[in-house]
């Protein structure tokens, strides 16, 4: 009997023996709702609202959670089927999907009323329960589970507001790379590079709250065997290989034009735009390709990579050093975030990623700009979006924008986007880390109140 593809879940196996890999199956192309429907009619163990909160995360937060082509989403293509063996995976996907329920439904920010919270908790303690006996069995397919499982978690406190606890996640998912050994099979090498690719865009995206933690678990797996810098100038292959040489690129490669002190920064920066230029030649080539077929797959995917190109791009433009910064310097990313969050406006409801560079994007275009219309241009799209990426979201930064337009001198003479400059006043900041704690700071200043912030305070 065949499911869609992928063969049908398979009863648990005794303790006393060893789990044995599934067969391996050809790749299907698959329609996301049947695949879903039939996967729920398949957990027959589990009771009707799990099967409501794993249909909702199966049809509409794992589209939200990849750019790709159903076919080729991570979630779809790796994870689920891993998720008929595990329990964790399984109880972790519906804590994911009744989060992003509430997510959606929920009018305050950081505050969730009990019964929609309620199933959000209860599933995510099922799936640390069931994570905790394999952590002491460290196989790599053990392995790849906990990481799917530490990128649910991450999903969870993302949608919850729980900011904080996500950079934990992050950091003990960088901690387990670290005990990665290589990985023999295809299936394998694909699984993990879907892995280091979401952890690498995630890490790059919240380094700045991070503190000293250096992302060495991650680095060390971001690494292929053909890098950026030693590719030639061959189209890539596919867009995962491109999203891929380019967190390479990130995460190995000096990177800070705003830094004009640190050592052969110059030299650093050109290198850096030499190669990221190769990189967008072989992007061009490939995006050519694949628009050009008759299916046309894969123009979310291809937007969202030259967002992060055009992203890249911006900062090396507004910290130009050679005297040659375009008069618009911040123009090509705010069209490419035009296209991006298009359909995400048209939704008319919340959305939610785990990455990407749109909202931290246009938050830069609107802190730093002196371009009156790039800055009224990017907030505009600010207030469209209702939309969070990981711990920015894009509801906090106008509320931020807002109260700094008050008068108040925020952050002047800093160089990061970073609190951890900022002196912690008493009592305690209540906020999540981030932008929320940013907006608490400036309205005990200003005594204004914050609508974001409804709800932390008793």
């Amino acid at each position: 009997m065949k499911c869609d593809g992928y063969a049908p879940p398979k009863p648990k196996p005794s303790k006393r023996f060893k789990r044995q890999d599934p067969p391996s199956k050809p790749e299907v192309a698959i329609s996301l709702p049947l695949l879903s429907m039939q996967t729920v009619d398949q957990l027959s163990l589990l009771s009707d609202p799990e099967k409501v909160y794993l249909q909702h995360f199966l049809h509409w937060t794992a589209k939200q959670l990849s750019p790709s082509s159903t076919a080729m989403n991570f979630w779809l293509k790796f994870a689920l089927p891993m998720s008929y063996h595990y329990d964790a995976i399984r109880y972790s996907m519906i804590a994911v999907g009744a989060s992003h329920r509430a997510y959606m439904a929920q009018s305050l920010p950081y505050s969730c009323p009990d019964h929609l919270q309620r199933p959000v908790i209860q599933h995510y303690n099922k799936a640390i329960s069931s994570i905790l006996p394999i952590m002491s069995a460290p196989s790599d397919e053990n392995i790849h589970c906990i990481l799917i499982c530490c990128l649910l978690f991450m999903t969870c406190e993302g949608l919850t507001g729980r900011y904080d606890e996500l950079l934990q996640h992050l950091a003990a998912g960088d901690t387990v790379f670290q005990s990665l050994r290589h990985q023999s099979s295809t299936e394998g090498s694909d699984m993990l590079e879907g892995l280091v690719d979401m952890f690498s865009e995630m890490g790059l995206a919240s380094s700045g709250y991070m503190g000293d933690h250096p992302l060495s678990g991650i680095k060390k797996w971001c690494r292929s065997d053909i890098g950026t810098d030693k590719g030639g100038d061959s189209p890539f292959k596919t867009l995962s290989e491109a999203s891929y040489a380019l967190h390479e690129l990130r995460l190995h490669h000096d990177f800070q034009p705003w830094n004009l002190d640190r050592e052969d920064g110059l030299v650093n920066d050109s290198a850096f735009e030499d190669m990221l230029r190769r990189w967008k030649s072989r992007f061009e080539a490939l995006s050519q390709r694949l628009l050009s077929s008759p299916s046309g797959n894969g123009m979310a995917h291809i937007q969202t990579l030259q967002l992060h190109y055009q992203s890249l791009q911006m900062y090396i433009n507004v910290y130009d050093n050679k005297g040659l910064q375009p008069p618009r310097p911040c123009k090509a990313f705010l069209e490419a975030a035009e296209k991006v969050a298009a359909p995400l406006i048209t939704l008319n409801q919340p959305t939610f990623s785990l990455d990407g560079c749109l909202v931290s994007g246009l938050s830069f275009v609107a802190i730093s700009t002196e371009a009156g219309d790039e800055r009224l241009h990017a907030l505009n799209l600010l207030r469209k979006l209702n939309h969070r990426e990981g711990i920015f979201d894009s509801n906090d930064i106008v509320e931020m924008q807002e109260l700094v337009a008050m008068g108040m001198d925020w952050g002047s003479g800093s160089d990061s986007d970073s609190d951890s400059d900022i002196e912690e006043p008493d009592p305690p900041l209540r906020a999540p880390k981030g932008i929320p704690q940013m907006i608490e700071m400036l309205v005990r200043k200003t005594g204004k109140t914050s609508k974001r912030l409804q709800g932390l305070y008793p």
